[in-house]
């Protein structure tokens, strides 16, 4: 996995970085189904030009969510960035859809994290808006709510776009140093 950066231009990086902000506003409003992780492996899959890897990592990335859901808050593993850099790690090491996999799951798991975060901020926008509320500005309220979009959206494409920026040892750097 040596100068992987080599195989990736700045392009790829930037749409793989703008999908995730919009997968994951999908994921919480929308429902189109951007956030799943065949549709994000696919995806990956046709800007890294090879779909069937994105679809074979983003699939079995699948597997792993049926049946799971975030209901009342709770985090869950993001297989959607997952699936994203673990396709696009994949075709640049030319070591295939289980290679892509493998490195997959431990982001999946280590973005719960950001999505701790990102909902921890939220709680003060949502503060924030119910004191406009109470104040009788709901109209200001209404824009705090859409102030949401922001750290949720940057909990994801930040990672998405220093990852596939600073390559593959900045990615094992940092899920190793999560202790077990």
């Amino acid at each position: 996995m040596n100068n992987m950066l080599e195989h990736i231009e700045m392009w790829q990086i930037l749409l793989l970085t703008a999908y995730s902000a919009l997968a994951i506003y999908d994921g919480n409003n929308t429902t189109f189904g951007l956030v799943k992780p065949t549709m994000a492996g696919f995806f990956a899959g046709v800007i890294m030009g090879d779909i069937q890897t994105g679809l074979m990592v983003g699939g079995t990335l699948n597997l792993l969510v049926l049946g799971v859901g975030n209901f009342g808050g709770a985090s869950i593993p993001d297989y959607m960035t997952g699936a994203l850099l673990g396709t696009a790690f994949a075709v640049m090491s030319g070591k295939g859809a289980e290679f892509g996999a493998t490195i997959a799951i431990p982001i999946g798991l280590l973005m719960v994290q950001l999505d701790v975060l990102a909902r921890f901020t939220n709680t003060f926008i949502q503060n924030k808006a119910e004191r406009l509320i109470a104040n009788g500005e709901p109209c200001k309220a209404a824009k705090m709510n859409l102030l949401g979009i922001i750290p949720t959206s940057l909990s994801r494409m930040i990672p998405v776009f220093l990852a596939l920026s600073l390559g593959s040892v900045f990615v094992n750097d940092i899920v190793s140093y999560i202790p077990e």
